[in-house]
């Protein structure tokens, strides 16, 4: 059975415009963009659905994804320009606003 969880920095829900598979969507931008950083070797962990909710970050002392709160999200934070603490993430280039607005739905 497929995991769909409703929360504001990951929306896993149905076919309707807006909403996005976890697995298929925002799990191929990690994959593509932030593991090589956040596989295993840091505070947070973005490998799969269990990992980046348990993900703490270092710099922010708490869960990278707060539910349903993305202006309490780390992850949301260091994906968008000038987050608060810290350099945008990933290092080596932003990701694209459709990426973005992927991960923030």
């Amino acid at each position: 059975m497929e995991k769909r969880v409703v929360f504001s920095i990951f929306l896993i829900v149905g076919t309707v415009s807006g909403q996005v598979d976890y697995s298929s969507q925002v799990q191929t931008i990690f994959n593509a963009r932030c593991i090589s950083c956040h596989g295993a070797t840091s505070g947070v962990t973005l490998t799969g659905y269990a990992a980046t909710l348990s993900s703490v970050g270092n710099q922010y002392g708490k869960p990278v994804v707060a539910p349903g709160d993305t202006a309490e999200s780390p992850l949301w934070d260091k994906i968008n320009p000038n987050p608060a603490i810290g350099n945008r993430m990933p290092p080596f280039g932003p990701l694209s606003e459709d990426n973005i607005e992927t991960i923030g739905l």
